[in-house]
């Protein structure tokens, strides 16, 4: 069987997940709902994105929510402590970087 590579890309392309205004409402909703605030959002037409959340405690309310937002899109999640010598805060960057 003969499999034509553009087909192919252009379905994978076509049906990927889509990221886009609603996803957004989503990830600013899902961040508040956790006691956190959104201090940071980007996204490109070539389905990358970003969005920072701060909260004050961890873990944060509804992660859980977090984690499958990330995961719908192909995403990822990291989490960066802020505070010396004390934690006092976290930043939770979810994103999807097609480049790695």
């Amino acid at each position: 069987m003969d499999v034509n590579p553009k087909e192919i890309a252009k379905q994978l392309i076509e049906n990927r997940a889509k990221f886009g205004a609603r996803s957004w409402e989503e990830l600013v909703t899902v961040i508040q709902a956790g006691g956190g605030k959104l201090v940071q959002f980007a996204y490109d037409p070539d389905g990358d994105w970003c969005g920072t959340g701060h909260f004050p405690h961890w873990p944060p309310k509804r992660i859980d929510e977090l984690l499958g937002l990330a995961s719908r899109f192909q995403g990822e999640m990291v989490i960066f402590p802020w505070g010396i010598p004390v934690i006092d805060s976290y930043q939770v960057v979810l994103k999807r970087n097609f480049i790695r």
